[in-house]
């Protein structure tokens, strides 16, 4: 018989689960560019397994192409500028 899944994880464990560090989940929470978590206090962390994966599968891509324009954790966009930004840029200095 399977061992039943955990509903929520730790930090620890969705890192592990996942192969990332520990501290890109703890920059992903400062910096609001990661899965959802819960704060349960006194500031005890808790990923929704449903939803990180959930999140994650918003996220994947079948080709390089299809991120681009996408915004980044500082919300910036990706990649160059439209051709018509980079000569009005131009034109201003």
């Amino acid at each position: 018989m399977a061992k039943p899944t955990k509903k929520t994880m730790t930090t620890k464990e969705i890192a592990a689960e996942w192969q990332l560090p520990e501290s890109w989940f703890i920059r992903a929470r400062t910096f609001g560019f990661g899965p959802p978590f819960a704060v349960i206090p006194p500031g005890i962390i808790r990923y929704d397994r449903e939803g990180a994966h959930r999140w994650l599968a918003e996220r994947t891509h079948n080709r390089t192409a299809e991120h681009r324009g996408k915004t980044t954790m500082a919300g910036k966009r990706m990649g160059r500028p439209p051709k018509n930004v980079a000569a009005k840029i131009l034109t201003e200095a």
